[in-house]
Protein backbone atom coordinates (compact mmCIF):
# COMPACT_ATOMS: atom_id res chain seq x y z
CA UNK A 1 0.00 0.00 0.00
CA UNK A 2 1.62 2.95 -1.01
CA UNK A 3 -1.25 5.18 -1.30
CA UNK A 4 -2.19 7.93 1.55
CA UNK A 5 -4.13 6.14 4.47
CA UNK A 6 -5.33 7.66 7.66
CA UNK A 7 -5.78 5.65 10.84
CA UNK A 8 -8.89 5.45 12.83
CA UNK A 9 -8.27 3.26 16.60
CA UNK A 10 -7.26 3.95 20.00
CA UNK A 11 -10.13 2.45 21.46
CA UNK A 12 -12.84 4.15 19.74
CA UNK A 13 -16.29 2.98 20.34
CA UNK A 14 -18.99 2.37 17.46
CA UNK A 15 -21.03 5.21 18.58
CA UNK A 16 -17.97 7.33 18.70
CA UNK A 17 -16.99 6.57 15.42
CA UNK A 18 -20.49 7.19 13.59
CA UNK A 19 -20.23 10.80 14.66
CA UNK A 20 -16.49 10.52 13.45
CA UNK A 21 -17.57 9.61 10.05
CA UNK A 22 -18.24 12.66 8.19
CA UNK A 23 -15.42 14.33 9.88
CA UNK A 24 -13.28 11.26 8.73
CA UNK A 25 -14.10 12.07 5.08
CA UNK A 26 -13.86 15.88 5.53
CA UNK A 27 -10.20 14.79 6.57
CA UNK A 28 -9.28 12.59 4.01
CA UNK A 29 -10.40 14.84 0.45
CA UNK A 30 -8.13 17.67 2.59
CA UNK A 31 -5.49 15.48 3.18
CA UNK A 32 -5.85 13.92 -0.16
CA UNK A 33 -6.24 10.30 1.98
CA UNK A 34 -7.04 7.61 -0.78
CA UNK A 35 -7.25 4.81 1.82
CA UNK A 36 -8.86 4.22 5.87
CA UNK A 37 -7.81 1.23 8.42
CA UNK A 38 -10.27 1.22 10.87
CA UNK A 39 -8.57 -1.13 14.07
CA UNK A 40 -11.01 -3.68 14.11
CA UNK A 41 -14.08 -4.31 11.69
CA UNK A 42 -17.20 -2.45 12.70
CA UNK A 43 -20.41 -3.73 13.45
CA UNK A 44 -23.80 -4.13 10.89
CA UNK A 45 -24.88 -0.61 12.49
CA UNK A 46 -21.74 0.93 11.54
CA UNK A 47 -21.81 -0.64 8.19
CA UNK A 48 -25.48 0.24 7.43
CA UNK A 49 -25.52 4.02 8.19
CA UNK A 50 -25.64 5.94 5.06
CA UNK A 51 -22.37 8.05 5.83
CA UNK A 52 -20.89 4.58 6.04
CA UNK A 53 -21.92 3.34 3.04
CA UNK A 54 -20.67 7.14 1.21
CA UNK A 55 -17.53 6.46 2.66
CA UNK A 56 -16.82 2.99 1.27
CA UNK A 57 -17.99 4.28 -2.13
CA UNK A 58 -15.11 6.79 -2.24
CA UNK A 59 -12.29 5.43 0.06
CA UNK A 60 -11.01 1.87 0.31
CA UNK A 61 -11.74 0.54 4.13
CA UNK A 62 -9.58 -1.91 5.74
CA UNK A 63 -9.42 -3.44 8.96
CA UNK A 64 -6.49 -3.88 11.10
CA UNK A 65 -7.10 -6.81 13.23
CA UNK A 66 -8.44 -8.50 10.32
CA UNK A 67 -5.01 -7.65 8.26
CA UNK A 68 -3.10 -8.75 11.08
CA UNK A 69 -5.08 -12.34 11.06
CA UNK A 70 -4.39 -12.58 7.23
CA UNK A 71 -0.86 -12.07 7.60
CA UNK A 72 -0.60 -14.78 10.42
CA UNK A 73 2.79 -16.65 10.25
CA UNK A 74 5.23 -18.66 12.26
CA UNK A 75 7.72 -15.42 11.95
CA UNK A 76 4.91 -13.55 13.64
CA UNK A 77 3.49 -15.40 16.18
CA UNK A 78 7.37 -15.83 17.26
CA UNK A 79 7.91 -12.06 17.14
CA UNK A 80 5.08 -11.69 19.26
CA UNK A 81 6.36 -14.31 21.71
CA UNK A 82 10.07 -12.61 22.19
CA UNK A 83 8.15 -8.81 22.72
CA UNK A 84 6.01 -10.19 25.24
CA UNK A 85 9.07 -11.30 26.84
CA UNK A 86 11.31 -8.72 26.66
CA UNK A 87 7.93 -6.28 27.68
CA UNK A 88 7.42 -8.65 30.33
CA UNK A 89 10.87 -9.00 32.20
CA UNK A 90 11.46 -5.42 31.92
CA UNK A 91 8.59 -5.27 33.43
CA UNK A 92 9.73 -5.90 37.03
CA UNK A 93 12.38 -2.77 36.59
CA UNK A 94 9.84 -0.59 36.32
CA UNK A 95 8.42 0.64 39.99
CA UNK A 96 6.01 3.67 40.57
CA UNK A 97 9.06 6.05 41.15
CA UNK A 98 10.39 5.88 37.66
CA UNK A 99 6.92 7.64 36.33
CA UNK A 100 8.44 10.81 37.88
CA UNK A 101 12.01 10.09 36.58
CA UNK A 102 13.24 13.01 34.43
CA UNK A 103 16.36 11.04 33.09
CA UNK A 104 14.13 9.17 31.26
CA UNK A 105 13.34 9.88 27.30
CA UNK A 106 10.10 11.12 25.97
CA UNK A 107 9.08 7.52 24.59
CA UNK A 108 10.21 5.17 27.13
CA UNK A 109 7.92 7.35 29.69
CA UNK A 110 5.26 7.60 27.74
CA UNK A 111 5.78 3.38 28.06
CA UNK A 112 6.15 3.52 31.74
CA UNK A 113 2.99 5.06 32.00
CA UNK A 114 0.89 3.22 29.79
CA UNK A 115 2.30 0.13 31.60
CA UNK A 116 1.68 1.63 34.83
CA UNK A 117 -2.04 2.72 34.14
CA UNK A 118 -3.13 -0.46 32.25
CA UNK A 119 -1.77 -2.68 35.06
CA UNK A 120 -3.59 -0.76 37.95
CA UNK A 121 -6.74 -0.75 36.10
CA UNK A 122 -6.37 -4.78 35.90
CA UNK A 123 -5.22 -5.33 39.48
CA UNK A 124 -8.12 -7.20 41.36
CA UNK A 125 -7.75 -5.00 44.20
CA UNK A 126 -4.45 -3.40 44.74
CA UNK A 127 -3.71 0.42 44.08
CA UNK A 128 -0.35 0.66 44.70
CA UNK A 129 1.86 -1.66 43.16
CA UNK A 130 1.23 -4.23 39.90
CA UNK A 131 -0.37 -7.57 41.08
CA UNK A 132 1.31 -10.60 38.98
CA UNK A 133 -1.86 -11.48 37.01
CA UNK A 134 -2.60 -8.17 36.14
CA UNK A 135 1.46 -7.95 35.21
CA UNK A 136 0.69 -10.39 32.52
CA UNK A 137 -2.60 -9.58 31.29
CA UNK A 138 -0.91 -5.60 31.07
CA UNK A 139 1.81 -6.94 29.32
CA UNK A 140 -0.14 -8.66 26.36
CA UNK A 141 -2.28 -5.55 25.94
CA UNK A 142 1.18 -3.46 25.65
CA UNK A 143 3.00 -6.54 23.42
CA UNK A 144 -0.38 -6.14 21.27
CA UNK A 145 -0.50 -2.54 20.94
CA UNK A 146 3.59 -2.34 19.68
CA UNK A 147 2.73 -5.50 17.52
CA UNK A 148 -0.24 -3.34 15.73
CA UNK A 149 1.89 -0.50 15.11
CA UNK A 150 4.90 -2.27 13.83
CA UNK A 151 2.29 -3.99 11.28
CA UNK A 152 0.61 -0.50 10.56
CA UNK A 153 4.56 0.76 9.94
CA UNK A 154 4.87 -1.01 6.85
CA UNK A 155 2.05 1.34 5.13
CA UNK A 156 1.78 5.07 4.13
CA UNK A 157 -0.20 6.29 7.24
CA UNK A 158 -0.55 10.08 7.34
CA UNK A 159 -3.22 11.10 9.84
CA UNK A 160 -4.35 9.12 12.34
CA UNK A 161 -7.64 9.68 14.67
CA UNK A 162 -7.09 7.82 18.48
CA UNK A 163 -9.80 7.48 20.83
CA UNK A 164 -7.75 6.77 23.80
CA UNK A 165 -4.30 8.89 24.97
CA UNK A 166 -3.87 6.64 27.96
CA UNK A 167 -3.62 2.85 28.99
CA UNK A 168 -2.36 0.30 26.54
CA UNK A 169 -3.70 2.75 24.06
CA UNK A 170 -1.32 5.03 24.79
CA UNK A 171 1.42 2.61 22.91
CA UNK A 172 0.25 3.48 19.73
CA UNK A 173 -0.47 7.42 20.97
CA UNK A 174 2.80 7.38 21.44
CA UNK A 175 4.36 5.88 18.90
CA UNK A 176 2.24 7.52 16.08
CA UNK A 177 3.70 10.86 16.84
CA UNK A 178 7.11 9.55 17.22
CA UNK A 179 6.75 8.81 13.72
CA UNK A 180 5.80 12.11 12.56
CA UNK A 181 2.39 10.88 11.34
CA UNK A 182 -0.05 13.74 12.44
CA UNK A 183 -2.07 12.75 15.37
CA UNK A 184 -5.57 13.55 16.38
CA UNK A 185 -7.41 12.76 19.75
CA UNK A 186 -11.01 12.99 20.26
CA UNK A 187 -11.88 12.42 23.46
CA UNK A 188 -15.16 13.97 25.87
CA UNK A 189 -16.39 15.70 22.81
CA UNK A 190 -13.18 17.52 21.35
CA UNK A 191 -10.98 17.16 19.07
CA UNK A 192 -7.49 18.12 19.20
CA UNK A 193 -4.58 17.57 17.06
CA UNK A 194 -1.33 16.43 18.60
CA UNK A 195 2.10 17.43 19.27
CA UNK A 196 5.24 15.50 19.37
CA UNK A 197 6.07 15.80 22.96
CA UNK A 198 3.84 17.19 24.79
CA UNK A 199 0.30 15.72 25.24
CA UNK A 200 -3.04 18.03 24.48
CA UNK A 201 -5.62 16.03 26.14
CA UNK A 202 -9.10 17.06 27.28
CA UNK A 203 -8.22 19.40 29.48
CA UNK A 204 -6.39 21.65 26.94
CA UNK A 205 -7.55 24.93 25.38
CA UNK A 206 -6.19 25.92 22.08
CA UNK A 207 -5.02 29.45 22.64
CA UNK A 208 -5.54 31.16 19.33
CA UNK A 209 -9.23 29.64 19.70
CA UNK A 210 -8.85 31.76 22.90
CA UNK A 211 -7.56 34.76 21.84
CA UNK A 212 -9.65 34.63 18.65
CA UNK A 213 -13.24 34.17 20.47
CA UNK A 214 -13.08 37.03 23.02
CA UNK A 215 -14.27 39.22 19.93
CA UNK A 216 -16.85 36.45 19.29
CA UNK A 217 -18.24 35.27 23.17
CA UNK A 218 -19.41 38.44 25.05
CA UNK A 219 -19.17 38.86 28.98
CA UNK A 220 -22.71 38.74 28.92
CA UNK A 221 -22.97 35.52 27.24
CA UNK A 222 -20.53 33.70 29.54
CA UNK A 223 -22.29 35.29 32.61
CA UNK A 224 -25.47 33.63 30.96
CA UNK A 225 -24.11 30.76 31.24
CA UNK A 226 -22.44 30.93 34.91
CA UNK A 227 -25.73 31.32 35.94
CA UNK A 228 -27.53 28.83 34.22
CA UNK A 229 -24.52 26.37 36.02
CA UNK A 230 -25.52 27.27 39.17
CA UNK A 231 -28.67 25.99 38.48
CA UNK A 232 -27.02 22.69 37.51
CA UNK A 233 -28.11 23.59 33.67
CA UNK A 234 -24.34 22.86 32.26
CA UNK A 235 -22.90 20.89 28.97
CA UNK A 236 -20.10 19.27 30.89
CA UNK A 237 -21.51 15.71 32.29
CA UNK A 238 -19.78 15.16 35.38
CA UNK A 239 -20.38 18.97 36.76
CA UNK A 240 -23.75 17.85 35.62
CA UNK A 241 -23.82 15.40 38.08
CA UNK A 242 -22.28 16.68 40.88
CA UNK A 243 -24.09 20.08 40.96
CA UNK A 244 -27.59 18.12 41.23
CA UNK A 245 -26.50 16.16 44.10
CA UNK A 246 -29.12 17.47 46.72
CA UNK A 247 -27.86 18.42 50.36
CA UNK A 248 -27.91 16.23 53.03
CA UNK A 249 -25.46 17.83 55.80
CA UNK A 250 -27.49 20.34 58.12
CA UNK A 251 -24.31 21.32 59.93
CA UNK A 252 -23.29 25.38 59.17
CA UNK A 253 -19.87 24.32 58.24
CA UNK A 254 -17.46 27.62 57.05
CA UNK A 255 -14.21 27.71 55.62
CA UNK A 256 -13.67 23.93 55.46
CA UNK A 257 -10.61 22.49 52.93
CA UNK A 258 -11.84 19.59 50.59
CA UNK A 259 -9.50 16.82 49.11
CA UNK A 260 -11.35 16.09 45.51
CA UNK A 261 -10.90 12.75 45.26
CA UNK A 262 -10.30 11.03 41.49
CA UNK A 263 -11.63 7.32 40.23
CA UNK A 264 -8.57 5.73 41.41
CA UNK A 265 -8.73 3.24 38.71
CA UNK A 266 -8.85 5.75 36.03
CA UNK A 267 -5.73 7.15 34.65
CA UNK A 268 -3.79 10.12 35.80
CA UNK A 269 -2.18 10.36 32.79
CA UNK A 270 -4.52 11.88 30.10
CA UNK A 271 -1.29 14.63 29.69
CA UNK A 272 1.59 13.26 30.94
CA UNK A 273 3.01 16.45 33.63
CA UNK A 274 6.99 15.32 33.91
CA UNK A 275 6.80 18.06 36.94
CA UNK A 276 4.05 16.65 39.28
CA UNK A 277 4.77 16.47 42.59
CA UNK A 278 3.19 12.53 43.13
CA UNK A 279 3.12 9.73 40.55
CA UNK A 280 -0.38 8.88 40.86
CA UNK A 281 -3.70 9.51 42.64
CA UNK A 282 -2.98 7.09 45.64
CA UNK A 283 0.12 8.13 46.78
CA UNK A 284 -1.32 11.98 46.39
CA UNK A 285 -3.72 10.91 48.79
CA UNK A 286 -1.56 8.98 51.38
CA UNK A 287 0.43 11.98 51.23
CA UNK A 288 -1.65 14.44 51.68
CA UNK A 289 -3.38 12.56 54.51
CA UNK A 290 0.32 12.43 55.95
CA UNK A 291 0.28 16.20 56.20
CA UNK A 292 -3.53 17.39 56.72
CA UNK A 293 -3.44 14.98 60.34
CA UNK A 294 -1.25 18.35 61.65
CA UNK A 295 -3.81 20.61 60.62
CA UNK A 296 -5.70 22.78 63.04
CA UNK A 297 -8.61 23.05 60.60
CA UNK A 298 -11.55 20.80 59.48
CA UNK A 299 -10.46 18.43 56.11
CA UNK A 300 -12.99 16.80 53.90
CA UNK A 301 -12.23 14.23 51.42
CA UNK A 302 -15.59 14.41 49.03
CA UNK A 303 -16.22 11.32 47.42
CA UNK A 304 -15.74 11.51 43.05
CA UNK A 305 -19.46 12.03 42.05
CA UNK A 306 -19.24 9.69 39.36
CA UNK A 307 -17.33 6.56 41.15
CA UNK A 308 -20.49 4.37 41.31
CA UNK A 309 -20.99 4.82 37.78
CA UNK A 310 -17.49 3.83 37.45
CA UNK A 311 -18.05 0.70 39.69
CA UNK A 312 -15.70 1.82 42.27
CA UNK A 313 -16.72 1.77 46.01
CA UNK A 314 -14.16 4.71 46.91
CA UNK A 315 -15.52 4.49 50.87
CA UNK A 316 -14.00 1.21 50.51
CA UNK A 317 -11.07 2.65 49.32
CA UNK A 318 -10.71 5.60 51.67
CA UNK A 319 -11.12 3.36 55.07
CA UNK A 320 -8.38 1.15 53.41
CA UNK A 321 -5.89 4.13 52.94
CA UNK A 322 -7.22 5.49 56.42
CA UNK A 323 -6.11 2.19 58.12
CA UNK A 324 -2.95 2.20 56.02
CA UNK A 325 -2.34 6.19 57.20
CA UNK A 326 -3.36 6.06 60.57
CA UNK A 327 -3.81 2.28 61.82
CA UNK A 328 -6.97 2.81 64.38
CA UNK A 329 -6.49 6.28 65.49
CA UNK A 330 -8.50 8.46 62.31
CA UNK A 331 -7.65 12.10 63.30
CA UNK A 332 -11.20 14.12 64.58
CA UNK A 333 -10.43 16.76 62.03
CA UNK A 334 -10.21 14.42 58.73
CA UNK A 335 -13.99 13.28 57.45
CA UNK A 336 -14.79 11.15 54.60
CA UNK A 337 -18.14 12.74 52.68
CA UNK A 338 -19.94 10.68 49.92
CA UNK A 339 -22.71 12.91 48.53
CA UNK A 340 -23.94 15.17 51.02
CA UNK A 341 -23.87 18.52 48.97
CA UNK A 342 -23.78 19.73 45.72
CA UNK A 343 -20.42 20.60 44.36
CA UNK A 344 -21.73 24.15 43.88
CA UNK A 345 -22.46 23.92 47.72
CA UNK A 346 -19.20 22.65 48.28
CA UNK A 347 -17.45 25.99 46.97
CA UNK A 348 -20.09 28.14 48.70
CA UNK A 349 -18.38 27.07 51.91
CA UNK A 350 -15.00 25.86 51.23
CA UNK A 351 -11.77 27.97 51.72
CA UNK A 352 -8.87 25.47 50.26
CA UNK A 353 -9.64 23.34 47.29
CA UNK A 354 -7.25 20.45 46.36
CA UNK A 355 -7.00 18.12 43.09
CA UNK A 356 -4.67 16.49 41.48
CA UNK A 357 -5.93 18.05 38.03
CA UNK A 358 -9.67 17.54 38.14
CA UNK A 359 -12.39 20.44 36.42
CA UNK A 360 -12.87 21.00 39.97
CA UNK A 361 -9.81 23.50 40.00
CA UNK A 362 -11.78 25.46 37.11
CA UNK A 363 -14.68 25.63 39.00
CA UNK A 364 -13.36 26.53 42.57
CA UNK A 365 -11.52 29.69 40.54
CA UNK A 366 -15.16 30.88 39.32
CA UNK A 367 -16.29 31.02 42.60
CA UNK A 368 -12.98 32.82 43.45
CA UNK A 369 -11.32 29.79 45.33
CA UNK A 370 -7.22 29.75 43.95
CA UNK A 371 -7.30 26.05 43.68
CA UNK A 372 -4.70 24.07 44.82
CA UNK A 373 -3.15 21.23 41.98
CA UNK A 374 -0.53 18.47 41.94
CA UNK A 375 -0.61 18.05 37.41
CA UNK A 376 -1.03 20.24 34.70
CA UNK A 377 -4.70 21.71 34.56
CA UNK A 378 -6.26 24.18 31.88
CA UNK A 379 -5.80 26.97 34.26
CA UNK A 380 -2.36 26.24 35.55
CA UNK A 381 -1.32 26.25 31.28
CA UNK A 382 -3.39 29.18 30.84
CA UNK A 383 -2.80 31.61 33.80
CA UNK A 384 -0.41 30.08 36.31
CA UNK A 385 -0.68 32.49 39.00
CA UNK A 386 -4.12 31.32 39.25
CA UNK A 387 -3.44 28.28 40.86
CA UNK A 388 -1.41 27.10 43.49
CA UNK A 389 1.09 24.68 41.91
CA UNK A 390 3.70 23.13 44.12
CA UNK A 391 7.03 21.70 42.98
CA UNK A 392 8.22 20.11 46.35
CA UNK A 393 6.66 18.32 49.43
CA UNK A 394 8.01 20.95 51.57
CA UNK A 395 6.06 24.22 49.70
CA UNK A 396 3.08 21.47 49.40
CA UNK A 397 3.04 21.01 52.97
CA UNK A 398 3.04 25.26 53.80
CA UNK A 399 0.07 25.71 51.24
CA UNK A 400 -1.73 22.82 52.92
CA UNK A 401 -0.96 24.32 56.51
CA UNK A 402 -0.73 27.52 56.32
CA UNK A 403 -2.00 30.78 55.14
CA UNK A 404 -5.43 32.68 56.06
CA UNK A 405 -9.11 32.44 54.52
CA UNK A 406 -7.12 35.72 52.01
CA UNK A 407 -4.50 33.96 50.56
CA UNK A 408 -6.55 31.27 48.55
CA UNK A 409 -9.25 34.25 47.06
CA UNK A 410 -8.92 35.19 43.69
CA UNK A 411 -9.56 38.57 42.27
CA UNK A 412 -12.33 39.23 40.03
CA UNK A 413 -9.95 39.59 36.80
CA UNK A 414 -9.25 35.56 37.63
CA UNK A 415 -12.65 34.44 38.28
CA UNK A 416 -14.18 36.29 34.36
CA UNK A 417 -11.39 34.21 33.20
CA UNK A 418 -12.12 30.95 34.53
CA UNK A 419 -15.91 31.73 33.64
CA UNK A 420 -14.20 32.19 30.42
CA UNK A 421 -12.01 28.93 30.09
CA UNK A 422 -15.05 27.01 31.28
CA UNK A 423 -17.55 28.79 28.80
CA UNK A 424 -14.98 27.59 25.86
CA UNK A 425 -14.75 24.30 27.08
CA UNK A 426 -18.34 23.44 27.55
CA UNK A 427 -19.37 25.61 24.20
CA UNK A 428 -16.75 26.63 21.99
CA UNK A 429 -14.30 23.50 21.37
CA UNK A 430 -16.84 20.60 22.31
CA UNK A 431 -19.24 19.05 20.13
CA UNK A 432 -21.43 16.55 22.37
CA UNK A 433 -24.25 18.90 22.27
CA UNK A 434 -24.91 18.01 18.43
CA UNK A 435 -25.32 14.21 19.74
CA UNK A 436 -27.01 13.87 23.04
CA UNK A 437 -25.82 11.39 25.34
CA UNK A 438 -23.09 9.23 23.92
CA UNK A 439 -20.87 8.96 27.05
CA UNK A 440 -21.01 5.42 28.21
CA UNK A 441 -20.17 4.48 31.65
CA UNK A 442 -18.59 0.85 32.53
CA UNK A 443 -21.80 0.27 34.69
CA UNK A 444 -24.23 1.77 32.10
CA UNK A 445 -26.49 -1.66 31.10
CA UNK A 446 -26.28 -2.84 27.46
CA UNK A 447 -29.50 -1.46 26.04
CA UNK A 448 -27.47 2.29 26.95
CA UNK A 449 -25.43 1.03 23.68
CA UNK A 450 -28.74 1.07 21.10
CA UNK A 451 -29.50 4.66 22.93
CA UNK A 452 -25.52 5.95 21.83
CA UNK A 453 -25.71 4.32 18.69
CA UNK A 454 -29.67 6.00 18.13
CA UNK A 455 -28.59 9.55 19.23
CA UNK A 456 -25.50 9.26 17.43
CA UNK A 457 -27.00 8.35 14.21
CA UNK A 458 -29.45 11.51 14.22
CA UNK A 459 -26.22 14.06 14.84
CA UNK A 460 -24.25 13.08 12.15
CA UNK A 461 -27.98 13.07 10.05
CA UNK A 462 -28.71 17.03 11.46
CA UNK A 463 -25.06 17.67 11.56
CA UNK A 464 -23.13 15.96 8.70
CA UNK A 465 -22.38 19.31 6.01
CA UNK A 466 -20.70 21.14 9.42
CA UNK A 467 -18.82 18.23 10.70
CA UNK A 468 -17.33 17.67 6.94
CA UNK A 469 -16.55 21.12 7.19
CA UNK A 470 -14.80 21.05 10.03
CA UNK A 471 -12.90 17.24 9.16
CA UNK A 472 -11.51 20.35 5.96
CA UNK A 473 -10.48 22.49 8.56
CA UNK A 474 -8.84 20.57 10.98
CA UNK A 475 -5.44 20.72 11.36
CA UNK A 476 -5.06 23.32 8.51
CA UNK A 477 -6.98 26.05 10.10
CA UNK A 478 -8.09 25.01 13.58
CA UNK A 479 -6.05 22.63 15.57
CA UNK A 480 -9.23 21.88 17.66
CA UNK A 481 -12.72 21.09 17.25
CA UNK A 482 -15.25 24.32 17.33
CA UNK A 483 -18.50 23.83 17.70
CA UNK A 484 -21.66 24.10 15.42
CA UNK A 485 -22.71 27.17 16.80
CA UNK A 486 -19.02 29.23 16.58
CA UNK A 487 -17.28 27.25 13.56
CA UNK A 488 -18.27 29.61 10.54
CA UNK A 489 -17.89 32.36 12.54
CA UNK A 490 -14.05 31.44 13.67
CA UNK A 491 -13.61 31.28 9.67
Amino acid sequence: MNKKIIFIGGGLREHIIICLLPIIHGMCVQKNIEQIIFERELGPRVKSNFYYKKLSKNFKIFYLKNMIEEKKSLFNYFLKIILFIFIFLFSFFLKKEQLLNKKINWILKQFFHAFWDTGIVNNNSSLENIEFKSRVSTCKQITNKFFEFLFLKKFNIRSAIIGHSVYSERVIFALLRKNQIETFLFQKGVLTKQIKNKDRGFKYLDTDILKKGYRLVSKKKINNYWKNALRGKVNYLEAKIASKIKKKDKRNLKNINVVMLHIFKDSAFEDIDENRLFPNYFTWIVETLKIIKDSKEIWILRNHPSANKWGEDQKKIIKKIFKKVFDEKIPKNIYYEENVRSNIDQYKISKRIVTFSGNSHLEAACFGIKPIVISDTTLSNLRKSAVFKPFNLKQYKKILLNGSKRKFELSERDKDFSKRIIYFMHNVINLTHLFGKIHLWRSDPKYMQKIVLKNAEKGIKKNSKFLFDLGTKSGKVFNQSISKNYFYKFL
